[in-house]
């Protein structure tokens, strides 16, 4: 495995199964999270600001597909990139797209989604 992966997913690993925990321990405050996305604010100006230039330099540092840590680093970059350019040049289609999903049903789901992810990528980080 590269290091750049190893390094990213020690980095994302426990980030993510964290927030998935957080997610299954408290799904109320997440979903007010995510709803309170969809409502003008300055995180919608400031998210883009740090999601791109992030994206940008996940990409271009690790656009790797050999393994599956570096195929979920080199996803994981990619989708950070795309979002931020959605909330930078389509902020209302994108604060419909938030609005349309049921968030409280998928919440259990998701915070099942970023444990597994986070506890594979951690796996491939330190013990790998």
């Amino acid at each position: 495995m590269n290091e750049i992966t190893t390094l990213m997913a020690q980095l994302m690993g426990p980030t993510f199964a964290l927030i998935g925990l957080g997610m299954l321990l408290n799904p109320k405050f997440y979903s007010k999270v995510i709803k309170s996305f969809s409502e003008p604010d300055f995180d919608q100006l400031l998210t883009p600001m740090i999601m791109i230039p992030v994206g940008i330099a996940l990409t271009m540092k690790h656009f790797l597909w050999g393994s599956l840590p570096e195929v979920l680093v080199s996803i994981v970059a990619i989708a950070i990139l795309v979002k931020g350019i959605m909330i930078a040049i389509m902020p209302t289609a994108f604060k419909g797209i938030l609005k349309s999903l049921p968030i409280n049903g998928l919440m259990w789901v998701g915070g099942l989604i970023w444990i597994v992810g986070g506890a594979y990528l951690s796996w491939a980080g330190f013990l790998m």
